[in-house]
């Protein structure tokens, strides 16, 4: 090859990288400031926003295709484009939409224009201006409509929620993004929705992050990020307590050390007692790995009923021990719609196994009308008024246990004594931390007697350090190490996926309405996953931070590997 040939070999090459470069990457800077809670649009850093649908699936922004899609529209520029979507329910439509700070004239009003109403193609360009800022909305149709009418009353809709100021950002909260993002089980999404929300940081905004994002991590028990957020929960809870705890391990009365120690006591204790009641925290998956560790022995103490407060109202009778009920809708498994915490890998299991030994479930959550501690004791007390010798385990949130008023006002197990008379076996381990160097230690509330950052309206109190893996709920010799190499991980270094194993049989009838026993949020450094399960048939779904299922597949996991 000679030195001319060479040259223009080089410069060809430079040449198509340029195009490539140019034709793939994002064109306006802005584009990262982007933030979308269900169909609301945010741009922080340009102070504007408008309400779209929910009903858009958006794309990346590469120039090639977008010059494509405006070819012949003067006003639209590829380096305006703030965002790019297509919706995927009737109408069908591409959405462009478009801002720029190129007024001539600059309007001390807002003013809106219409540039173009194509009937032919099918398309609409409208433009909102105010001061020296534009956004253009340009709408066409992806498929042949009878009609353009929805395409127009859908911009107009569009345009005219377009606000030039901070009213929506001021708008949002936590609680917000959480209760759109609540049946949303990407738990990877919907944790960057948290992470990347344009709210201003207060004490009272952190608390909200805070519940509301350990709430959603919780659904990856092994996760760096959730314990970061519960160690700093508990830094100063642990400070406060372990001077008092270590008193107490010197004296050893009182206190129950171990996790097979642990539970034997509690089994001990619940023998003669009609109602037991265990709390949880919602964000501490392994309160529900002991919760279920306890279901055998309550149940060879004659225990037939688990009233579950998580439970959807009318779930519990679709969950049912019998593989062979006639009952419509019948499994002996949650899904989706059991309820929100259920959803959980640990309390799904904690159900599975609950339904296996042959309990009887029943919710018994407030559902809007009353007092809310009031109804939940009196739907308990059903139970009673219908099997005047049934054994119920009450599995419960937070204070509900408490049997005596707090300063909070009276709790659920408070009105429950009054109302039948019974008084509960109760154990809270939500409240008390400290390291008694064992998994379990289990105190008896007269130790804490006065203690004024403990509530002691209960019979005791319990550290649960119990580590959450699946190695801690199921038997040594059940589980295996499964490990899998997809080439289509490697798109992904160095981002992080979502890894969700579903058994197979679940998945299979119910697909995304099911509840998986394993979620993990993974960073790819390589195109191999390590896992470790229960030997059985699953599926395996990995899903990106946008919700793109990467991979879907049956697995056999075993112990030949």
């Amino acid at each position: 090859m000679t030195k001319m040939q060479n040259s223009v070999m080089y410069l060809f090459v430079t040449f198509a990288l340029f195009i490539f470069l140019t034709s793939c990457k994002s064109v306006n800077p802005y584009v990262k400031y982007n933030y979308f809670n269900g169909a609301t649009f945010i741009n922080d850093t340009l102070n504007i926003s408008t309400e779209l649908f929910g009903d858009i699936k958006y794309h990346p922004i590469k120039r090639k295709e977008i010059k494509m899609k405006i070819r012949g529209i003067k006003e639209l520029k590829c380096k305006d484009l703030l965002v790019y979507g297509t919706t995927y329910i009737s109408p069908y439509y591409d959405l462009l939409l478009f801002y720029n700070t190129q007024n001539k004239q600059i309007t001390d009003s807002v003013k809106t224009t219409v540039l173009l109403k194509d009937t032919l193609k099918n398309r609409i360009l409208i433009k909102k201006s105010l001061d020296n800022k534009n956004v253009f909305l340009y709408l066409k149709s992806v498929k042949t409509q009878k009609t353009n009418v929805p395409l127009i009353l859908d911009a107009e809709n569009i345009i005219s929620n377009v606000r030039f100021d901070t009213l929506a950002k001021s708008q949002l909260t936590y609680a917000n993004i959480f209760n759109e993002h609540k049946d949303i089980d990407n738990y990877l999404l919907v944790k960057n929705k948290f992470e990347t929300a344009p709210i201003k940081s207060t004490d009272r905004s952190d608390w909200d992050k805070f519940q509301y994002l350990a709430t959603v991590l919780s659904h990856d028990a092994s996760n760096k990020e959730l314990k970061a957020l519960l160690d700093d929960f508990e830094v100063k809870r642990r400070a406060y307590f372990q001077p008092k705890i270590d008193s107490l391990m010197a004296i050893e009365e009182g206190i129950t050390l171990g996790e097979s120690a642990v539970i034997q006591k509690l089994k001990e204790l619940s023998k003669n007692e009609q109602i037991f009641m265990l709390n949880e925290n919602h964000w501490y998956p392994n309160h529900r790995i002991l919760a279920t560790k306890l279901l055998a022995p309550l149940k060879e103490n004659g225990y037939t009923y688990l009233a579950i407060e998580a439970l959807s109202q009318g779930q519990d009778s679709l969950l049912i021990s019998d593989k062979n009920t006639k009952i419509e809708g019948a499994k002996n498994y949650p899904t989706k719609n059991t309820g929100y915490y259920t959803r959980e890998p640990y309390f799904g299991n904690y159900i599975r196994e609950a339904l296996r030994l042959g309990y009887k479930l029943i919710g018994y959550e407030y559902e809007g009308v009353g007092d809310r501690e009031v109804v939940q004791a009196n739907n308990i007390k059903k139970i009673l008024d219908n099997d005047s010798n049934a054994k119920i385990v009450v599995y419960a949130g937070l204070d509900h246990i408490y049997e005596d008023s707090s300063g909070r006002g009276r709790r659920m197990a408070s009105y429950f004594k009054e109302f039948t008379g019974i008084n509960p076996l109760t154990v809270d381990q939500t409240h008390l931390f400290g390291n008694a160097k064992s998994e379990l230690a289990l105190f008896n509330i007269d130790l804490f007697e006065g203690d004024k950052k403990l509530n002691t309206n209960v019979d005791y109190l319990l550290i649960n350090d119990i580590n959450s893996s699946l190695d801690a709920v199921f038997d040594e010799e059940t589980m295996a190490d499964f490990s899998i190499v997809e080439k289509e991980l490697n798109t992904y270094l160095n981002e992080e996926i979502l890894v969700s194993v579903f058994y197979k049989e679940e998945y299979a009838k119910y697909k995304s309405a099911s509840v998986p026993i394993l979620n993990k949020i993974i960073n790819i450094t390589s195109k191999q996953i390590d896992l470790r399960l229960p030997i059985g048939e699953y599926y395996l779904k990995i899903r990106d931070v946008n919700d793109n299922t990467i991979l879907l597949k049956e697995i056999i996991v075993d112990n030949l590997q």
